[in-house]
């Protein structure tokens, strides 16, 4: 399973301290850091949704993963997509959770980077601002979307 975290955040955040790591425990994952985010460098250029993919997928490649499952969060779920598009076969199934069919606006990620402290993205806003999930679906995809918690018990 491939988790790819959101904007302004990264993979402990998002998929280590909400308890997702310890809930795939024994099943197999690999959590990346976006480029810009976390652990990973800081250049200048490649914030597209291109080319993070392209970055996952030389992770996936390192790994030695032919084939994942791809769990994302927000902006996570352009650079699934666009893994899933670059690299036919290599996404067997997605789950795209926090993301809409709109393109995505740059003050709403400014107004996600102040709210997490995401420090200085503004290489990553300039790439993804304006991108949305485009054309058919590139593997088959869950889309998770929802309110408020309590929703979910009626």
């Amino acid at each position: 399973m491939l988790l790819i975290h959101g904007f302004a955040s990264d993979s402990a955040r998002t998929w280590e301290q909400t308890g997702w790591l310890r809930a795939l425990d024994g099943l197999g994952h690999v959590a990346v850091d976006l480029r810009g985010h976390g652990q990973s460098g800081k250049p200048a250029s490649g914030y597209s949704p291109g080319g993070l993919a392209r970055d996952v997928l030389a992770v996936l490649d390192e790994a030695g993963l032919s084939t994942v499952g791809v769990v994302t969060y927000s902006m996570g779920g352009l650079v699934g997509w666009e893994l899933a598009r670059l690299a036919p076969g290599r996404v067997g199934r997605m789950a795209l959770g926090g993301i809409g069919g709109r393109p995505v606006a740059r003050e709403s990620m400014e107004r996600v980077r102040e709210a997490l402290s995401g420090g200085d993205l503004d290489a990553c806003v300039d790439g993804i601002a304006g991108h949305r999930l485009d054309g058919p679906p590139p593997a088959p995809v869950l889309f998770a979307a929802g309110g408020r918690v309590a929703d979910l018990h009626r």
